[in-house]
């Protein structure tokens, strides 16, 4: 059963901007498993805004909660999906997409047998 659907969307300038201002904010929002798949990515800005938006989409979904307490996991096709603390009985659908200007993310919020 669907029981959320969050959507975001960030400008990449901005969160490069924020980044280049508070360089711990890296540290601070996103996990170490995150790091890593950012710096398996020549650390690009739209893969880490497009992430940034997806942590946000799925505390929309979710219906509240914090960014950090959320983890982006990708498969080995590179599929996103993401886990957030609190919320273990839910499967959340992540979908990420940029433009040269623009990053974001839909996820969907499943609960039920898997």
């Amino acid at each position: 059963m669907i029981t959320g659907n969050g959507i975001d969307i960030v400008e990449i300038e901005r969160i490069r901007a924020a980044l280049i201002r508070r360089p711990q904010l890296l540290f601070r929002i996103f996990t170490e498993n995150e790091r890593r798949y950012f710096k398996e990515r020549a650390n690009n800005i739209a893969t880490i805004a497009g992430c940034f938006a997806a942590k946000e989409a799925t505390v929309k979904a979710a219906g509240g909660g914090y960014v950090r307490n959320v983890e982006l996991r990708w498969d080995e096709s590179g599929r996103p999906s993401a886990k957030m603390a609190g919320f273990e009985d839910i499967k959340f659908f992540v979908s990420i997409t940029h433009t040269k200007e623009y990053a974001a993310a839909s996820v969907v919020a499943v609960s039920g047998v898997f």
